[in-house]
């Protein structure tokens, strides 16, 4: 009887060992399970870590080229707009230079003309101012004229002396008044002279008419 107590004490040691034994490898496996649990929960955390900071690289190289793309269309566009803005000032430098190279030829083919009337303008007033002269002459060395009576002259005909300059008629009659002087004293010392010799023409005259025979009276 005594053999057969110890069989069922030993029988449920054995049982209780069991059941510890279990229940340790219960724990155990909860443990592995729980671990395996956590490391698959890190290992999803980081991947999701992972994820988000793929995602946020991407936006992130996604805006960068979408930046130098815009950089790229703003550096074209100023580009077109420099080309265009030197093209414009081309063309306007151009224009500006055959402006000026017109306004030149305008400015020589005016100073040319000018030139050209000038001298048929000196042409004619040298012409005028001769004719003037010889007139002047005229009238006052041959005819005598008073100073006078040349401007009354010389205005009845203007129009033949339009071009002579407005101080050649004073300074010709100036430039005339010692040769008038000249000539008056001659004129005068020719009529006194003339006188003279009437007078001794007449004295000549009376003296024959008193004595016929040329006998000498005293």
């Amino acid at each position: 009887m005594s053999d057969k107590k110890e069989n069922v004490s030993l029988s449920v040691e054995e049982i209780v060992k069991n059941d510890v034994k279990q229940e340790k490898e219960a724990i155990q496996e909860t443990k592995k399970t729980v671990a395996e649990m956590e490391k698959k929960k890190k290992k999803s955390k980081s991947w999701y870590k992972s994820s988000k900071t793929k995602k946020k690289e991407a936006a992130a190289k996604k805006k960068q080229e979408e930046e130098e793309k815009k950089r790229e269309e703003q550096a074209k566009k100023k580009a077109e707009e420099d080309r265009a803005r030197i093209e414009a000032e081309k063309k306007a430098a151009e224009e500006a230079k055959k402006r000026e190279e017109e306004r030149k030829k305008e400015e020589e083919l005016k100073k040319k003309l000018e030139e050209e009337e000038a001298k048929k303008k000196a042409e004619l007033q040298k012409k005028e101012e001769a004719a003037m002269e010889a007139k002047m002459k005229k009238w006052l060395l041959e005819e005598e004229k008073g100073e006078e009576e040349l401007r009354q002259l010389l205005n009845q005909h203007p129009e033949q002396f339009q071009n002579v300059d407005p101080y050649f008629f004073s300074n010709t009659l100036q430039n005339m008044q010692q040769t008038i002087a000249t000539q008056r004293a001659l004129k005068k010392a020719r009529q006194e002279e003339a006188k003279k010799k009437a007078e001794v023409e007449r004295t000549t005259q009376f003296r024959r008419g008193n004595n016929p025979f040329g006998m000498r009276l005293f």
